[in-house]
């Protein structure tokens, strides 16, 4: 797939957020699966492309929203906010530039991914909860 200028936004946005935390090229190459510490410096580079799976993970180590991490200023001149949380669908079809609404998607997308998967740990959470805090009765008959 061929590199965007999205990636690169994204792969500046990488760099600055592992410096700012002080981790290590090959601890990140680790934590998202990559082959080698040379695979995250070609995306960290901008020499990669950034996939949804990868946004994701980067997203969760971090533990900030996706839209924080891929939020593109030079996107702005569209008129639409991609930060505010009232965004509404009917904005979508004012957007001209085919590569800005596809942009749009996927952060739709990557965000109602951790949103489900937020409330599936939400209830695996309060299960296990209610489970610690069971207690048992052992009557014994002598």
């Amino acid at each position: 797939m061929a590199i965007t200028e999205a990636d690169k936004y994204y792969a500046d946005q990488l760099k600055k957020l592992r410096k700012k935390h002080g981790i290590k090229q090959q601890a990140m190459a680790v934590h998202l699966s990559l082959d080698s510490q040379q695979q995250y410096s070609d995306l960290e580079t901008g020499k990669k492309h950034f996939s949804n799976k990868i946004i994701l993970q980067i997203c969760s180590y971090f533990n900030i929203s996706v839209l924080t991490f891929i939020n593109n200023n030079k996107l702005d001149h569209t008129g639409l906010s991609f930060i505010t949380n009232n965004e509404s669908l009917n904005e979508l079809n004012e957007l001209n530039n085919y590569e800005t609404k596809l942009l749009f998607y996927k952060k739709l997308f990557l965000e109602s991914k951790i949103e489900s998967t937020e409330i599936k740990l939400n209830i695996l959470h309060n299960r296990i909860n209610t489970i610690k805090t069971t207690k048992h009765k052992i009557y014994v008959i002598i």
